[in-house]
Order: C-alpha cells, then sequence, then structure tokens
C-alpha cells in the first residue's frame, strides 16, 4: 500500500523583496528583465530600506501583461507580434524536417542521387553491351539472304528479349 500524501500547501510569498533577485523570482522573470520593468511609467518604487512590496509588484505586473494582451519578450523588453511566432514555428518546423531526413538518409531509407545515377549508368552500359553482342556477333549469320520483313522482325525479337532481360 502506498504511502499518503500531504497536501500541498500554497507558497506562501514574503510581503517584501529584499532586493531585486528575490523580487524577480516571485514575478517568475530574470533580473535583467525585472529591471526593464521597473523603468516602465507607473512601476511601484523601493521603499527607504531598498525593498519593494512584492503584492504591489504583482498587481503592476499582471497590469502590464494585461495592456500588452500578447506575450512579452522579457529579455528583449519588447512584444513579440504574431508575425515573428510564425517565423519563429516556421523556423522550428523547417529544422525538425531537416533533421527527420537527416535520420531518415542514415537509416537507408532514402538513396542519394549520385547512387541512383551510378546505378542507372550500370544498367545502360549493361544494356548497351547485350544489344551491340546480339546485333554485331550473333544476328549477321542468321540474317544472311533473308527478306528485310524478316530481318526486322529477327531484330525487333531479339531487342525485346534483352530489354525484357533487363526489366528483371
Amino acid at each position: 500500500m502506498k504511502p499518503k500524501r500531504k497536501p500541498k500547501r500554497a507558497v506562501k510569498r514574503p510581503r517584501y523583496s529584499k532586493n531585486q533577485a528575490q523580487a524577480a523570482v516571485v514575478l517568475g522573470i530574470s533580473v535583467r528583465h525585472l529591471r526593464n520593468v521597473l523603468k516602465l511609467p507607473g512601476a511601484p518604487r523601493a521603499d527607504a530600506a531598498g525593498r519593494l512590496d512584492n503584492a504591489e509588484l504583482l498587481a503592476f505586473w499582471r497590469e502590464v501583461q494585461a495592456e500588452a494582451g500578447r506575450a512579452v519578450d522579457l529579455d528583449a523588453g519588447a512584444d513579440v507580434d504574431e508575425d515573428m511566432r510564425t517565423l519563429r514555428a516556421r523556423k522550428l518546423l523547417a529544422d525538425i524536417r531537416d533533421r527527420e531526413m537527416i535520420t531518415a538518409v542514415r537509416a537507408g531509407k532514402y538513396l542519394l542521387a549520385a547512387e541512383v545515377r551510378a546505378v542507372q549508368i550500370g544498367r545502360a552500359s549493361k544494356l548497351a553491351a547485350l544489344l551491340r553482342s546480339a546485333l554485331e556477333n550473333e544476328m549477321p549469320p542468321l540474317l544472311a539472304g533473308k527478306p528485310a520483313i524478316e530481318i526486322r522482325a529477327a531484330l525487333s525479337g531479339v531487342v525485346d528479349r534483352i530489354i525484357g532481360g533487363m526489366a528483371e
């Protein structure tokens, strides 16, 4: 029997952040971005002791997010518009396709064009050698003294036999 888990308690946040690093953790952003956020008009200011009120900071942060109406690029301090998101998604998709293609080539699922060309050239040269052998060496003695129609039929049969053998 599994031991029962204790119910999770809500994380208790302190009322004040002693420094910008603690305030950044409260908002879930980097210190660099927090500095940019604190430069915005209406941002909460530190008190005389240098502390930031977390409740004010969270309220301001939610207000900034609501006004933006979209995701904020925290490191650059600028809004990321829909075009940039689309471009990033397309780039990610292209990278994924490239990786899949490389993996497929390594697995042997695709052939390189050079390999295909080499096979085609090999088969074409074999076909040419067979045709040359049959037409130049075998057929002349068999066709001597026959009429043109019979010669044509015999040559056609030889070519058909050779090409049929290459298709296999």
